[in-house]
């Protein structure tokens, strides 16, 4: 039996069983990611594993600062 320790990507709690986690996935969209509730069948298109709210906004914050950014180096030029 294979068991899997996944580690928040924005702090460092560590999945339990009765934790209410998400997933930011990238389900090959032309554009744009999806927040979903915690699912094991999502695990292989999963791009971060959040421990909370809290969580998935700082790391959709740093995502949108992302693409403003590339937005602006594109405009730049």
């Amino acid at each position: 039996m294979r068991i899997n320790t996944f580690q928040c990507d924005e702090c460092p709690n560590v999945r339990r069983e009765s934790n209410h986690w998400w997933m930011i996935l990238d389900l090959g969209l032309t554009y744009g990611l999806t927040v979903a509730p915690w699912r094991d069948e999502y695990l292989g298109t999963a791009l971060f594993h959040l421990c909370g709210l809290e969580c998935v906004q700082r790391r959709l914050f740093k995502e949108l600062e992302h693409v403003r950014k590339e937005s602006d180096a594109k405009t730049e030029n």
